[in-house]
């Protein structure tokens, strides 16, 4: 293998390993209600990195790349559970959305048009919620949770106004109460937004369903090399 090669084949198992740590999310949404605020602030703000195609870029932190990478080492190392079963089958389904998008220009530039006028809307709830002019720690928490609350019911919307539009569907399984709370649903579809976007740009480095299983060795042993930061 070149080195080339080699870099290419390692961006492309940080996209996919960013995309099973947003479905990951979506799965503890979907049957407690919660998830990791840190890595679901991380998954935010890479969809609204646009401009980019570079891994480094839209993925900065590593935290990202080192949840996922246990997932695809877990995938296709250890025995095929109902819960790997349950995260293929997010995989599978979310890949086949990316593929689509990307051969619909019409829907790239709608859901691009979409990010665009999110991203001037956040930069302005940033300015008004600044929390260094507001020394209350219990107001900035709140103020805080109504923001990410506020993000997600956009990104829900954007979700549902774009890619739910499309031919293929996820379907999520989880407990019916958590199910169905309007916060846990907008979060869900916010991630699996993010989840997309991994996928996205995983496709754009060369990623496919054949390649994903007749190159699963190499992706694991990037992700074990990664071992030392997990």
């Amino acid at each position: 293998m070149s080195k080339n090669n080699f870099h290419s084949r390692a961006y492309q198992a940080q996209a996919l390993a960013v995309a099973l740590t947003a479905l990951e999310q979506v799965h503890l949404l979907a049957t407690t209600g919660r998830c990791d605020n840190e890595i679901k602030s991380q998954l935010f703000d890479s969809i609204l990195v646009t401009d980019s195609d570079h891994p480094n870029e839209i993925y900065p932190d590593s935290k990202l790349f080192n949840s996922g990478a246990k997932q695809i080492i877990q995938l296709f190392t250890e025995v095929f559970d109902n819960d790997n079963r349950q995260r293929i089958g997010y995989l599978v389904a979310a890949n086949r959305i990316a593929k689509y998008l990307l051969s619909d220009k019409t829907m790239q530039n709608k859901l691009q048009s979409e990010i665009a006028r999110f991203k001037q809307k956040a930069a302005i709830e940033w300015n008004n919620n600044d929390s260094s002019s507001n020394p209350n720690d219990s107001i900035v928490e709140q103020d805080t949770i109504a923001v990410t609350e506020n993000r997600d019911k956009d990104l829900s919307l954007i979700y549902e106004n774009t890619l739910s539009t499309l031919p293929y569907r996820i379907n999520i399984h989880g407990s019916q109460s958590q199910l169905e709370r309007d916060s846990v649903r907008n979060s869900v579809r916010a991630q699996l937004l993010a989840a997309i976007r991994a996928l996205v740009l995983w496709r754009q480095l060369g990623g496919n369903a054949l390649q994903l299983f007749l190159k699963r060795e190499s992706y694991v042993g990037i992700c074990r090399q990664a071992g030392a930061n997990f």
